[in-house]
């Protein structure tokens, strides 16, 4: 019994010593790594991890950011969830700065004073309904953010959600600590929409980073000192000389995008109307077509429609084939990257012209570059002359219909020669033409334009669209750090479009697997306990 005994204890000192070994491990290895940050986001995107581009930006700082948060404690959900992963978020930025950011997390529910200080930085308190004691009560809480640099200050007010808040911060630290901001040019030309009027978010988006321009070139004079220039869906025919001072902007080196469009359709009456914008010519010199028909896909979008049955209005979803939903693109581009869909509603497809030799080789010898952004579905044709786009009808391609996939979203890259370099010069307003002549760029230097067969997608409220627009500017401007962080937050996950057999087979597999399963379950219990009641066993039936 003794050497039992001792055997016993021998065994319990052992276990006793290597539970002491494994602690001693385990807090010499959090105490290492409580001095060397890692982070493992397994998450698609990696959308709880900054991105390199944050990260490049932010660990080049010059000189130290400031950055207060002002966030109540004990705020009710989704609101307290937030707070833990904004400060998560804000301990990475101050890691990855090299210590050029602070970071100050500050409660304003503990004085007075902190309240008062919030609010006269631009942090207002939120009304917060939150059911407490089997009853509704309002309390105030403070959600927001403020960027100190130098002498400059931005502030974002509330943070309501999270899937954007790294675009957000990372935007509002680069326009802070950026010495100047480039400027981007609208043009619409007479009878075209002000787009900030309607889309006044695209204002609120753009404004943070870029100087916004509603440009006209019917006066005579030189172009606007712009960066970029969109030309958004001009209703009515462009004169030349407005043509000439959209060339000569491009002959300058800078970028354009042409985002235009054949059919305007009205949608309260689904009915369409031509557009000439007089640009084909110039477009074509460019080495691109848009088509003047519409593509129409199985793989689109579904709407939402308004039939009144008697005295109740019912909302019916159906499947529109003219919002074809877009799911091909240059994954590599960074206009398109990280994109999983995108909506493109009334589209006409682009046809890539032949580039001449003359066109592709520029006076210093560099090659015209062109790139497919977005294509349609395998599933999409071609119509033309299409006047009645009714939603209710049943839409089908037929044998004679030109099959997909087609075009959508096109850039070419490198110089171009001036679309007048051998026509004469468009009159102005009021000009003397010889006086214009020497000033004539024949050719521009390494450039970039984007041409799209039209720009509804903008407006239609689709997300994705948005990031779509924004990623164009960002490229426009070559401001291309920012796109990686917005398209993160994209993210389409679309199962695989079965056929209805297979449907079918799916439906009634799950209906019927689960009682079936129960049911041979249940059978084969109730064989094992008949057979062990009349003192049989498995083995023995075997």
């Amino acid at each position: 019994m003794k050497k039992e005994n001792i055997f016993k204890f021998k065994q319990g000192i052992n276990s006793v010593i290597s539970v002491l070994i494994i602690l001693g491990i385990l807090v010499v290895f959090n105490f290492m790594m409580y001095r060397v940050f890692i982070r493992i986001d397994l998450t698609g995107g990696n959308i709880y991890s900054l991105s390199k581009s944050t990260k490049k930006m932010i660990s080049n700082l010059d000189d130290p950011v400031i950055i207060k948060a002002y966030f109540s404690r004990n705020l009710p959900p989704p609101y307290s969830t937030n707070r833990q992963y904004i400060k998560d978020i804000l301990s990475e930025y101050k890691t990855y700065s090299r210590g050029k950011i602070d970071i100050q997390f500050i409660d304003p529910s503990e004085d007075e004073q902190t309240r008062t200080q919030a609010r006269m930085a631009g942090i207002a308190p939120v009304r917060i309904t939150q059911v407490e004691s089997d009853k509704y009560e309002m309390k105030e809480g403070y959600m927001g953010l403020i960027f100190l640099y130098e002498d400059k200050k931005e502030i974002i007010p509330f943070i309501g959600q999270t899937g954007t808040l790294e675009y957000d911060i990372t935007s509002r630290i680069k326009k802070i600590t950026k010495s100047s901001m480039k400027s981007v040019g609208f043009f619409t030309g007479d009878g075209g929409a002000d787009i900030f009027e309607q889309l006044p978010q695209i204002k609120q988006f753009l404004s943070e980073q870029y100087k916004l321009r509603s440009i006209s070139f019917k006066e005579d004079k030189k172009n606007p000192h712009i960066d970029a220039l969109i030309i958004l869906l001009p209703q009515q025919k462009l004169s030349d000389w407005e043509k000439y001072k959209i060339d000569q902007h491009l002959m300058m080196g800078k970028p354009v995008a042409f985002l235009l469009g054949r059919n305007d359709v009205n949608l309260e009456t689904f009915q369409v109307k031509t557009i000439d914008d007089n640009l084909d010519d110039l477009l074509k010199h460019y080495g691109v077509e848009i088509r003047p028909g519409m593509i129409l896909d199985a793989q689109c979008q579904m709407i939402t429609l308004q039939t009144r049955r008697g005295l109740f209005t019912v909302n019916n979803m159906v499947k529109y084939p003219f919002f074809p939903l877009v799911s091909s693109f240059k994954k590599d581009n960074f206009i398109v990257k990280g994109l999983e869909r995108v909506t493109f509603p009334f589209i006409n497809p682009i046809k890539i012209e032949a580039i001449s030799a003359e066109k592709e080789k520029g006076t210093k010898g560099e090659d015209l570059k062109v790139e497919v952004l977005a294509q349609s579905s395998e599933k999409s044709w071609y119509r033309e002359n299409v006047r009645d786009l009714n939603p209710l009808r049943q839409y089908s391609p037929s044998p004679d219909d030109e099959k997909g996939p087609f075009n959508l979203a096109v850039t070419i890259k490198g110089s171009f020669k001036s679309f007048y370099a051998d026509k004469e010069i468009p009159s102005g307003p009021s000009e003397n033409i010889s006086e214009k002549k020497e000033e004539l760029i024949k050719q521009s230097p390494s450039t970039r334009i984007l041409v799209m067969g039209n720009s509804r997608f903008i407006s239609i409220g689709d997300r994705a669209g948005l990031n779509f627009f924004l990623n164009i500017v960002d490229w426009l401007a070559q401001d291309e750090a920012l796109i990686s962080i917005r398209s993160k937050e994209v993210v389409y996950r679309p199962l695989k479009e079965l056929s209805k057999g297979w449907r079918r087979v799916v439906k009634y597999v799950d209906i019927f697997l689960v009682p079936v399963m129960l049911i041979i379950f249940g059978l084969t219990l109730w064989r094992i306990r008949r057979f062990r009641r009349k003192g049989l066993t498995l083995e023995k039936i075997g």
